[in-house]
């Protein structure tokens, strides 16, 4: 009720502002239809459209410094379909589908302590671009009004879009199974379940980042217990647990991990659906349950043929192996795999995603 109830709330304000956009749009234009002629007007109707992609880039930028700032590191930062991404070592342009959202920035926490006010001060970054960008470019406006009237109401636009933009992100709230910049700020301030969650998964990444694999830490060899009200971190719970089992061969806490995946999975952020469900894949092929693992497959084929990292060397050879039976192209992916081990992000994760590789190259060479 209470999803339903936001997206009824967001969609109408959403309607309100480009109500408001539209009218003040039309008074200019009506008193400055003869200074901008035409094709004037179709440049500002295309400015609209630009206004919102170039407020949504500048958003993700915005996260980027502020992360680069409270010392987070880079892992993944898209554009639309563009994706600048560390992959084997280095950074690279891809192309990537996206789903679910037309802009994303991914960082991995830094090393010590885990301060609130590092997160507020990375969380805030793309607002707090979109508002000044925003008021810089309708500063512009009011100073210079002498300027050509399509120069004068691009910037306006530009401003109000920016800034509405950033006010909406601000707005505490879930859209598409993503807490907002703001939901999460406030989330920290008031230390709702929502931060506590945050701030697990946070110290999780932070020590596989330094290289104590998911075994060995102690967060995540405690009971895994289902939420009352599971929120969106929730999955991320899930999956580490999982690496936790896969790395002890704890195929009980596998499977039930796997069972939670299922009753909530349409909680899944859109950002990270695909690569979830990769892993679910993964862990399917090793339960033997085929059909499942079929399903997923289907899902996620098209992204995983993209994907040259480790994991995504991985998931392959498992698919290879237990889906095609075929033993050849299994030994290949594991051995592209340990290939560029090294070069994986997560040094605590490399030792497990080792290991899981070895023990199915094993199980290849036993069966020939």
């Amino acid at each position: 009720m209470k999803k339903k109830t936001s997206r009824i709330l967001t969609l109408t304000l959403f309607f309100l502002i480009c109500v408001g956009i539209g009218a003040l749009f039309g008074l200019y234009v009506a008193k400055h239809m003869k200074e901008m002629g035409a094709i004037g007007i179709l440049l500002l109707i295309a400015c609209v459209f630009l206004s919102f992609i170039l407020a949504i880039q500048l958003h993700e930028i915005g996260h980027f410094l502020f992360g680069k700032l409270s010392g987070y590191r880079l892992l993944m930062l898209k554009f639309g379909p563009l994706c600048y991404k560390y992959e084997n070592g280095k950074y690279k342009f891809t192309f990537e589908k996206a789903v679910g959202y037309a802009g994303l920035c991914m960082m991995v926490p830094p090393e010590g302590e885990l301060r609130d006010s590092r997160h507020i001060l990375y969380y805030a970054g793309g607002v707090t671009t979109n508002i000044l960008t925003g008021a810089i470019a309708i500063l512009l406006a009011c100073l210079f009004p002498a300027w050509h009237p399509l120069l004068t109401m691009a910037l306006w636009i530009f401003g109000l879009v920016s800034i509405i933009l950033g006010a909406t992100n601000l707005w505490p709230r879930i859209e598409q199974n993503n807490p907002t910049d703001g939901k999460i700020i406030f989330s920290i301030l008031r230390k709702e379940e929502l931060a506590k969650d945050m701030t697990f998964l946070n110290r999780v990444m932070q020590q596989m980042v330094v290289g104590m694999r998911p075994g060995d830490i102690a967060l995540l060899n405690q009971p895994l217990e289902e939420e009352n009200d599971p929120n969106q971190f929730f999955i991320y719970r899930i999956i580490y647990h999982l690496f936790n089992a896969l790395d002890r061969g704890d195929l009980e806490k596998v499977t039930h991990c796997c069972r939670l995946m299922e009753k909530h999975i349409d909680t899944i952020p859109s950002a990270v659906d695909i690569p979830m469900k990769m892993e679910f894949l993964c862990v399917y092929c090793l339960l033997g349950e085929t059909d499942k693992a079929q399903a997923f497959y289907d899902q996620v084929k098209q992204r995983l043929e993209k994907e040259n990292d480790m994991s995504g060397h991985r998931i392959k050879a498992y698919v290879a192996y237990y889906l095609h039976e075929d033993k050849e192209e299994a030994a290949a992916c594991c051995e592209k795999a340990l290939s560029v081990a090294d070069s994986f992000p997560m040094k605590g994760q490399t030792i497990m995603e080792k290991e899981l590789v070895n023990s199915l190259l094993a199980a290849i060479y036993q069966s020939r």
